[in-house]
């Protein structure tokens, strides 16, 4: 504890009271800013909210303390934070320390190039290729976003979303940082924060009364402000004051802020709720007029908080919770009981049988403790009646199918079903998704049709994310409740995963990893049912894998359902049929795929892995036949290119570039006058060598200046080049009589002319790299 005491009072010293104070007010009212954000969005989590605003807010502060003009100051903030929320956001920190790891050893290969050879290069570029592929990744990912967003499509992408709110955070932090600092204006630094801040949390229906914690500091940061400039002003004037004077302040100022807060709490402007709910309108207006979602909002994963809906009791009779709960008390007598005989029609002969799943139910809600399905319509068919058109696209599958165990009345098929050879019943969601179908209690042995996907990886990693309104109504949608490190999470597996398809992929391998067992206990009442997976058990069977995989989906913007029945069985060959027993009871997860529906993974761990074909071929194993359905346009969408990694890798080293001239200048104007003035020289005779100028080394500064003026003239003999090398000339030969002056006169250059100098060699240094990049004669 003393030492922590003797900490602070060396950080008071050191800082002083009053900044330290400053400084410490400003990151609780853009902490509470940077919570208040999270609650309401998905994507942008507490921690990464809060890192963003320190992260932001530091290195404003400290560009304010320092001689830097505003807009190099800016466009350092602006380049710094695309590159650190990239790196945050991306997950890309592993990718940048392999980078810097990989230069030491390349360094001392350079001093050793003599001894032991060239040093080797691939790990350096394989490192920086790596964290290319990811940025390429991210930014493409931002950019399918923005053009579904421009489109007025609802894309909801967790980690587009979390780009840009951190973007904006990260701006109006900064611009909090600059204007304390530099300007000692709390109330104009902290008025961007705040409007964004009071616009999202009433837009999504929060509680508004949150925005009062920053208002109250803003307000307590203008009266120490403002005591700290008098006081200063006091000071430099020569006026007498009591030194006790801050006691008076703070009883005043302190009293008076928290009169205003709870004034606000309690009686709230009513001129400021109707501006707000002005800009609420705006977004109101355009949902109304096209009847739909807001696509903004939502694509930012801005969603407005409302009651939960009301749930009828047939909701809460199809509400199964974990929907394979029994399997913990599934003794060996009930694994072996039989449930289903199977028996497939035109199987391929001399081929392995294909893998199947068996489908029951498929539920859209996710209560956080288990699932249940939306509200349903039942609608009766007639035996070979077809509600639903055959897909080219999938293969038919031609089962016949005894339920032997308690299933009766429950309708099994592997993928969707098409129809029956007997009177059946589906219980629809909506008119393109239901919940399940039935046959009648006495039907043990029935007929069905039914469809299985069959498109290859390549076809999947094509279907984007333009999903139709009703999988975006059901399938997307997680409780409030979620915990934020499983949103989290999903947003890390999934950052730099180019397509949909690699995001699932992603979710599904990682889970895979989790140990398979049935010798665990209930889930706690009180805990997520995902989360409780994910972080403490981190073992289980199929409920938990299915659910934490369409958790994951969902929060990383894929629509995703779980679904329960069986796996395959063993195949009797004798008898050309699957037998499956109750140790077979399955669940798992199907995400939906425009134009190709709802696909299959299997995240758990103690099942086999799911092969996807490398090109699509259909195999209709069916004998009965359906009528022709015409085949869907398919959409042609881009894929990633090379352009796309050369277009990250030129935007990156532009970004380096612009960091390093802004601390080379910085750097620069830190050293003495003699000192900037001769690495500015130096610095000119090596870029001179890029222009076919060779100085010797013991060339003195007025033969360099004649070699390399010469070489200019003659550059200058092109016409569209006349100007601009005059005006190199001229800087070249001020900054070497500098030179000259600063190692041999009496009277060498200050500080006025070593900020000439520093601006004068950027402008020049600037000149010359266009002159040797185009000029079509600067290597003759």
């Amino acid at each position: 504890m003393d030492t922590i005491f003797r900490f602070l009072r060396w950080g008071i010293g050191k800082i002083g009271l009053r900044p330290l104070l400053t400084f410490l007010l400003l990151f609780f009212a853009l902490r509470g800013v940077a919570v208040g954000l999270s609650e309401v969005t998905r994507g942008l989590d507490a921690n990464l909210a809060v890192t963003v605003a320190f992260v932001a807010m530091i290195f404003a502060w400290l560009l304010a303390r320092l001689t830097v003009r505003g807009w190099l100051a800016w466009l350092a903030l602006i380049v710094v934070g695309i590159f650190f929320l990239i790196v945050r956001v991306g997950q890309l920190g592993d990718e940048l320390l392999n980078v810097i790891g990989a230069v030491p050893p390349l360094v001392v290969g350079l001093f050793r190039w003599r001894i032991a050879g060239p040093p080797d290069l691939n790990p350096l570029l394989i490192a920086i290729i790596e964290t290319l592929i990811g940025i390429g990744a991210l930014l493409g990912r931002l950019a399918e976003w923005a053009v579904a967003v421009s489109r007025g499509q609802s894309a909801f992408d967790p980690v587009s979303a979390a780009l840009m709110w951190s973007a904006m955070l990260w701006l109006a932090s900064a611009w909090a940082g600059w204007a304390v600092r530099r300007l000692a204006q709390p109330i104009q630094g902290l008025i961007p924060a705040i409007a964004l801040f009071a616009v999202v949390r009433y837009y999504a229906g929060a509680n508004p009364n949150a925005m009062l914690v920053p208002v109250g500091v803003a307000l307590l940061l203008a009266a120490l402000t403002q005591y700290s400039a008098r006081l200063t002003h006091w000071r430099v004037d020569g006026f007498d004051f009591p030194e006790d004077l801050w006691q008076d302040i703070a009883r005043a100022a302190i009293p008076l802020t928290l009169f205003l807060v709870l004034a606000a709490w309690f009686l709230p402007s009513i001129s400021i709720r109707d501006a707000v709910r002005s800009f609420q309108k705006l977004f109101e207006s355009q949902t109304e007029a096209t009847n739909d979602t807001n696509p903004i909002p939502d694509s930012l994963g801005l969603n407005r908080q409302t009651g939960p809906n009301p749930a009828s009791p047939l909701d809460f009779i199809r509400a199964p919770g974990l929907p394979r709960s029994h399997l913990l008390t599934a003794g060996q007598e009930l694994e072996r009981e039989l449930a289903l005989l199977v028996t497939v029609r035109g199987l391929p002969a001399n081929e392995p049988p294909p893998r199947l799943y068996w489908r029951s139910v498929t539920y859209d809600q996710y209560t956080g403790r288990g699932w249940q399905t939306s509200g349903t319509q039942t609608i009766e068919y007639a035996a070979n009646e077809s509600p639903i058109a055959a897909n080219p696209g999938h293969r038919l599958i031609d089962q016949e199918v005894r339920v032997v165990g308690d299933q009766a009345g429950l309708l099994f098929a592997a993928g969707t079903l098409l129809t029956t050879d007997q009177d059946y019943s589906i219980a629809w969601r909506s008119e393109d998704d239901y919940f399940g179908a039935n046959v009648s209690l006495e039907a043990t042995t029935y007929r069905a049709l039914s469809m299985t996907p069959v498109y290859s990886e390549e076809q999947l990693r094509s279907a984007g994310s333009n999903y139709p309104q009703w999988v975006i109504d059901h399938y997307l949608s997680l409780p409030d409740e979620i915990p934020p490190r499983v949103l989290d999470l999903a947003r890390d597996l999934t950052a730099t995963e180019r397509t949909p398809y690699d995001r699932a992929r992603a979710i599904e391998k990682y889970l895979r990893a989790y140990t398979y067992t049935l010798d665990i206990a209930a889930p706690p009442a009180d805990r997520d049912v995902a989360d409780y997976f994910l972080f403490d058990l981190k073992r289980g069977y199929c409920d938990y894998y299915a659910t934490s995989m369409v958790v994951l989906a969902r929060a990383a913007g894929l629509p995703a359902r779980l679904v329960i029945g069986y796996v395959s069985g063993e195949y009797d060959e004798a008898n050309n049929r699957y037998i499956v027993t109750e140790a077979d009871a399955h669940s798992w997860v199907e995400v939906y795929f425009p134009d190709y529906g709802w696909i299959e993974f299997e995240p758990t761990g103690g099942r086999a892995e799911l092969e996807r074909p490398s090109e699509a071929t259909v195999a209709a194993f069916a004998e009965l036949q359906l009528t022709p359905q015409p085949e869907p346009a398919q959409q042609v969408r881009p894929t990633p290119q090379g352009w796309l990694i050369l277009f990250t890798s030129v935007g990156v080293l532009i970004g380096l570039g612009v960091i390093w001239a802004a601390t080379e200048g910085w750097r620069l104007n830190r050293l003495s006058p003699v000192a900037a003035t001769t690495i500015i020289y130096e610095r000119l005779r090596r870029f001179a060598k890029r222009l076919a100028v060779s100085p010797e080394t013991g060339d003195t500064a007025d033969e360099f200046a004649d070699s390399f003026i010469n070489r200019l003239a003659v550059l200058a003999e092109n016409p569209r080049w006349r100007e601009s090398l005059a005006e190199a000339a001229k800087d070249s030969d001020w900054l070497i009589e500098l030179y000259k002056r600063a190692s041999y006169s009496p009277h060498p250059p200050g500080a006025a002319e070593r900020a000439r100098a520093v601006q004068t060699w950027f402008k020049l240094r600037w000149r010359l790299w266009v002159v040797w990049a185009l000029h079509p004669a600067r290597a003759t």
